[in-house]
């Protein structure tokens, strides 16, 4: 990723997190409503946000089923001109799996509102009345040849839902960045924002990225970190270590003394040991007043 795309990146989470609170329709911008109302393609504002909207979820839907079978893209966008309301440009790849991107943007749109058909009966009479969609229908068609699904519509459409509806969270949030940035997403930016590895093609979280390892958290023979504390030289936990004792697997022998002073409630320099629950006694220096003195002096300042 670019910085100009992490600039990106971070500019779409920082409003889609000011937003969070927004529904689809509250946090379009206003560029693409003007766009839409300005170019002829909505009437009046309302419908140009509510067209808006369901642009997004279907190119979000055509993007994430791409990123889904390991197809590239050089980015998607809900910009209305020509036959198109929005567009996932320059897709490669996906070997077998085309006919699930082409069949993505509508399947998007039904998850949106859970509309998409229930039964066998009902997939075949809207497949039926599936033939003008800017090509989608064209593409998931002549995707089908050279897989089991050649000969039954259905069941590729069927296959197409099963695959998209587990990540409809990721079609959502890719929607919603698509609707509250004013300009195209590049590839890099739509993959992350929905969950994707830019690199791997993989739903982030399920592994790490390259160059990057989980932390791990030393913790001495026979010592246990308390619940909700982690790292070294937190009290209750493994003493603070140095780097190459660390990789030895021996203590700092400074943050021994550290360790076993706290866990002990002591205060270097005294040999009282504090009662459970209280502080030992901090040293005083000579000549400094105690505590009868210095109160007697705040009192006479506050008289």
């Amino acid at each position: 990723m670019t910085p100009g795309e992490q600039r990106t990146l971070s500019s779409v989470r920082a409003e889609l997190a000011r937003l969070v609170r927004y529904d689809d329709e509250s946090l379009v911008h206003d560029a693409w409503i003007r766009q839409r109302y300005q170019g002829g393609y909505a009437e009046t504002y309302a419908p140009a946000r509510k067209e808006a909207v369901a642009t997004a979820w279907h190119e979000a839907g055509h993007a994430v089923a791409a990123l889904s079978v390991g197809a590239r893209f050089s980015s998607a966008s809900i910009r209305a001109g020509g036959r198109s309301s929005g567009r996932v440009h320059s897709i490669t790849g996906g070997g077998t799996g085309g006919f699930v991107i082409a069949a993505g943007g509508q399947v998007a749109e039904g998850l949106r509102g859970w509309t998409l058909p229930s039964s066998r009966a009902e997939a075949l009479a809207w497949l039926a009345s599936w033939r003008d969609d800017g090509g989608d229908a064209r593409r998931f068609r002549a995707g089908l040849a050279g897989t089991p699904f050649a000969r039954d519509e259905a069941a590729a459409w069927q296959h197409c839902v099963d695959k998209l509806t587990p990540l409809r969270p990721q079609i959502r949030d890719l929607a919603r960045g698509l609707l509250v940035w004013p300009r195209h997403l590049p590839y890099a930016v739509a993959a992350e924002l929905a969950g994707f590895s830019a690199a791997a093609g993989a739903p982030a979280g399920r592994s790490l990225r390259p160059g990057f390892a989980a932390p791990a958290t030393a913790v001495a023979a026979g010592d246990s970190a308390p619940s909700g504390v982690t790292g070294s030289g937190a009290r209750g936990g493994s003493p603070a270590m140095t780097k190459n004792d660390r990789e030895r697997g021996k203590p700092h022998p400074f943050g021994m003394i550290v360790f076993l002073t706290l866990n002990r409630g002591t205060v270097s320099g005294s040999s009282a040991a504090a009662a459970p629950g209280t502080r030992a006694p901090l040293p005083r220096s000579p000549g400094s007043p105690g505590p009868t003195r210095a109160a007697g002096r705040a009192t006479r300042r506050r008289g």
